[in-house]
């Protein structure tokens, strides 16, 4: 994605929302993003719902 720089430790994305240049640098560092979504452990199913 290219941000555009708009000021001082400021830069906009094409959708037009703010970044600063730290969260630019993240993005690219972790290939825009991606983040791994993990189930929570340990919870059970509820038992009022079983079908």
């Amino acid at each position: 994605m290219p941000f555009k720089k708009i000021g001082d430790n400021k830069y906009q994305s094409p959708s037009g929302k703010v970044f600063t240049e730290k969260q630019v640098k993240l993005y690219y560092a972790t290939d825009g993003f991606k983040k791994d979504i993990k189930k929570p452990r340990g919870l059970r199913p509820n038992k009022r719902y079983r079908s």
